[in-house]
């Protein structure tokens, strides 16, 4: 039997893009723990193979032709989203700020396509009752919510016990410096840094430049934790 080559791959990336925008459209909460990338790739073979079992005019043959070029593209694309932060941004999205300081950002709640009762039933999940307990509470790109409460919310541990300092300090969430060796400049200036400040910190820590760093984030408690492409392990 003659393939149409061209037509079953030209159908298999036609259906990776509109899966792709169909996944974006209908927001995170679609993904129950999935990224986007990993959804996609559930649905679209699912499809292909339901296909076959539907459509009698189509082959074994044809099923395997466009099995293999869609594992093959979605390798392709899994690759990129782990050498490009971009690609990564455009197929998995970022985090949404759905909580600021116990108020609900009706706006960014809307992007996500989240109902009231659907962020308030997964607060309840992780035994949040009270949102004014919230300090900040994010979308993630699966789809599953994190919450950073206030320290006066948080339980009690041994540190709390033994520490000289009875005060509760304000906290915030952990900010992303570096990415893959790439300087996030807009969360330097976000947070009233530069690159000078950011620079000299690295250098004390080993690292020559941003390229010897994989990832860095300024902590909660305002310390910069750097993590080296080079890692000195006596293993």
């Amino acid at each position: 039997m003659q393939f149409d080559w061209w037509d079953i791959l030209s159908r298999v990336a036609l259906a990776f893009l509109l899966v792709l925008l169909a996944t974006r459209t209908l927001g995170k909460k679609m993904l129950q723990g999935l990224s986007y990338l990993d959804f996609m790739a559930s649905i679209t073979l699912g499809a292909l193979t339901g296909a076959i079992v539907l459509d009698h005019n189509l082959t074994i043959a044809d099923l395997i032709l466009a099995i293999s070029s869609f594992t093959g593209l979605v390798l392709i694309m899994s690759f990129f989203q782990l050498k490009i932060r971009r690609v990564r941004r455009l197929l998995s999205g970022l985090p949404l700020e759905v909580i600021h300081d116990g108020k609900i950002l009706e706006r960014e709640l809307r992007k996500s396509r989240m109902t009231m009762e659907l962020l308030m039933q997964q607060l309840r999940i992780q035994g949040v009752f009270n949102i004014e307990d919230v300090k900040q509470a994010y979308l993630e790109t699966n789809g599953k919510l994190s919450v950073l409460l206030r320290p006066q919310a948080l339980p009690l541990t041994l540190g709390d016990f033994l520490s000289p300092d009875p005060r509760l300090p304000e906290q915030r969430h952990p900010v992303e410096l570096i990415v893959d060796g790439e300087v996030l400049t807009h969360n330097l200036e976000r947070w009233g840094f530069n690159l000078a400040w950011l620079l000299q910190e690295l250098e004390r820590q080993g690292a020559r430049d941003s390229a010897d760093v994989a990832y860095a984030i300024l902590t909660s408690q305002n310390k910069l934790y750097v993590d080296l492409y080079r890692d000195d392990l006596q293993m």
